[in-house]
C-alpha cells in the first residue's frame, strides 16, 4: 500500500511534467536580411526573345518581355502593373492603338521571387513588396549576407552577454532604419542640437550643405547624418544609452577605421557596432578586425544631387 508522502510527490512530479510541457518555447534569435528580388516570366522564353531568358531584375521588364513574346499586337495599358502580396504582378493590355479595345487583366504571367543569400530562406508569411530573407539559427546578418555566429565564443561573451548584444543590435538597426527614413523625407536637420552633434559647428554645416549636390560627396555625407541622428537618437533611448558609447570622429578615422558604437555598462566594450550601408558592410567583413562587428545597415533612400535641393532637402 502506498504512502501519502509517495502519493504526494507523485502527483507533484507529474504536475511539474505537464507543465514544462505546457510552457510556450522560448523564441529563438533570428536575423534578417534583404533578398535580391527578380520576376519571372511563368509562360518561359519566346524564340523572339534575343536574351532567351525568363528572369528579370524588374516587373516592367517582365512585363514588356511577356507581352512582346506572348502577346503579339498588344500593349500595356499605362499604370496598370500591381504586385501583389503573394509575388504576382498583374497587369492590363490592350490591343496596340486601341486603348479602349479588348481590355483584359492579365494575372500570374509573371512572378516575383526572392533569391536570398546562403544560409537563409524568405520569410513567405511577408508581403512580396517588404519581403525579406531569415538566417538559419546559428547565423547573423551582416550586411547583405548570413555568417555563422562564432564572434560571441572569440569575444568570450557568457550566453547573457551574447543575448544582450543581440537585443542591443535589433534595437540599433530599428533606430537607423527610422533615421534613414526621416532624413529622405525631411532632408538634413537644421535645429542647432542636430547641427552640433552631426556637424561640430555652423561653419562645418554650411559647407556640407555645399557638398550635397556633388555626386562624390554625398555619399560620405549621407553616412555622416545618419551616423549622427542615430547618435542623437541612442542619447535619448534609456536602454540603449546605458549599453553604447559613441566613438568619436577622430578615433574613428585612425589608421584601419574603427567602430561607430562600443559597448558600455553591462556590454563589454570589445562588442562593436557600425552603421553603415550594406555594400560597405559587406567589404568591410573581409577584414578580419571587423569581421565581429555588429552592423547596422541602410540603403541611401535618395540621391542629394539628383533631387531639387528644395525638395529633399531643407531650405537654408
Amino acid at each position: 500500500m502506498l504512502h501519502i508522502p509517495v502519493l504526494i510527490r507523485a502527483f507533484f512530479v507529474i504536475c511539474l511534467f505537464t507543465t514544462l510541457h505546457t510552457l510556450p518555447a522560448v523564441a529563438q534569435h533570428t536575423e534578417t536580411v534583404e533578398g535580391k528580388k527578380y520576376y519571372e516570366c511563368t509562360q518561359g522564353a519566346s524564340a523572339h526573345d534575343a536574351n532567351f531568358t525568363n528572369n528579370f531584375s524588374t516587373p516592367e521588364a517582365a512585363v514588356d518581355h511577356y507581352i512582346s513574346a506572348h502577346m503579339p499586337g498588344y500593349q500595356l495599358k499605362a499604370g496598370s502593373i500591381e504586385i501583389m502580396d503573394v509575388g504576382w504582378v498583374n497587369f492590363h493590355t490592350h490591343k496596340k492603338n486601341q486603348p479602349t479595345k479588348e481590355l483584359a487583366q492579365q494575372a500570374q504571367k509573371v512572378d516575383g521571387k526572392v533569391a536570398c543569400p546562403e544560409f537563409s530562406d524568405q520569410i513567405s508569411s511577408q508581403p512580396f513588396p517588404t519581403r525579406r530573407c531569415q538566417c538559419d539559427n546559428g547565423y547573423v546578418a551582416k550586411g547583405s549576407k548570413c555568417y555563422e555566429d562564432t564572434c560571441g565564443t572569440h569575444q568570450g561573451l557568457t550566453s547573457s552577454e551574447v543575448a544582450m548584444r543581440n537585443e542591443v543590435t535589433k534595437r540599433l538597426r530599428e533606430i537607423v532604419s527610422q533615421v534613414n527614413q526621416e532624413f529622405a523625407t525631411n532632408g538634413i536637420p537644421s535645429d542647432k542640437e542636430s547641427i552640433k552633434m552631426i556637424f561640430k559647428n555652423n561653419d562645418a554645416y554650411q559647407k556640407a550643405i555645399q557638398n550635397a549636390s556633388n555626386p562624390k560627396l554625398w555619399p560620405a555625407l549621407y553616412g555622416q547624418v545618419i551616423e549622427g541622428m542615430t547618435a542623437m537618437a541612442v542619447e535619448n533611448d534609456t536602454y540603449l544609452a546605458s549599453k553604447l558609447k559613441y566613438v568619436p570622429w577622430d578615433e574613428q578615422i585612425k589608421p584601419g577605421g574603427g567602430p561607430d558604437f562600443k559597448g558600455q555598462g553591462e556590454l563589454p566594450e570589445r562588442v562593436q557596432f557600425d552603421v553603415t550601408t550594406n555594400d560597405n558592410a559587406d567589404s568591410k567583413m573581409n577584414n578580419p578586425s571587423k569581421q565581429c562587428y555588429q552592423y547596422a545597415t541602410y540603403n541611401r533612400l535618395v540621391d542629394g544631387y539628383n533631387q531639387p535641393i528644395n525638395k529633399k532637402l531643407k531650405p537654408f
